[in-house]
């Protein structure tokens, strides 16, 4: 399937030549937050999720998601499934990686194509819990290394305004590290909540090692819809 990896591999290419959508510099991956209450995190093998507020209890399930980011003109799709569990106030959410349907994979193929949006058709939908036993963890290198669930009053603010944090009513951070890469993040803004749909803005951004010890800032944002599977 196409996962973070792929976000950032496909920003990659094109940096030379992109900025973020709303014309600014890439954002920072995350930033320290100012104050935050004591969390409640749940390990996972080599994940931390950690809970910051008042989750909604609808948000336990397993969800296909739709990515849209968008680069230069043209959008360039890709898919991801989560898993997110719950006990009381801990919360573990899950990435998982598997095989897509012959239809999913041909919608996405047509739309990358024509560097428009993909939104998934009736029969895709309708057969989403195919993907179920085909779905496992990616290997520990590629997994996030720290997840954080943050509803409104505890969002992490940066040294600018961000305008996707007037409206969001969630906030899901993604951490990770690899070997030639020094962070990498991705982070849904999530504006509408329903129990079997979530939709938002997306950005995904890295800061890559380059040649002679430089740093590379890598970034792309876009839309995103969530679909429950089950």
């Amino acid at each position: 399937m196409r996962s973070r990896t792929w976000l950032l591999i496909t920003a990659g290419l094109v940096v030379p030549h992109m900025t973020s959508a709303a014309g600014q510099p890439t954002p920072a991956a995350h930033a320290a937050p100012r104050k935050a209450p004591a969390p409640a995190p749940t390990a996972g093998a080599s994940e931390v999720t950690t809970a910051y507020g008042k989750i909604p209890a609808s948000l336990a399930g397993t969800w296909f998601v739709v990515l849209n980011p968008k680069v230069g003109d043209r959008y360039v799709n890709g898919w991801q499934v989560y898993r997110i569990t719950h006990q009381g106030a801990k919360w573990q959410v899950t990435e998982l990686h598997g095989t897509p349907t012959a239809l999913l994979q041909q919608e996405i193929n047509a739309a990358n194509a024509q560097g428009s949006p993909y939104t998934p058709g009736a029969t895709v939908l309708a057969t989403t819990k195919d993907l179920l036993p085909t779905l496992t963890q990616p290997a520990p290198a590629f997994r996030a290394t720290t997840i954080a669930l943050r509803s409104r009053g505890h969002f992490v603010k940066g040294p600018t305004k961000d305008p996707r944090l007037e409206w969001a009513k969630l906030v899901i951070d993604f951490l990770a590290k690899g070997q030639n890469v020094k962070a990498s993040g991705q982070t849904y803004y999530v504006k509408e909540i329903t129990p079997d749909r979530l939709t938002g803005e997306m950005n995904s951004a890295s800061v890559a090692s380059g040649y002679a010890g430089t740093v590379i800032p890598i970034g792309i944002e876009g839309q995103f819809v969530m679909y429950r599977i089950e």
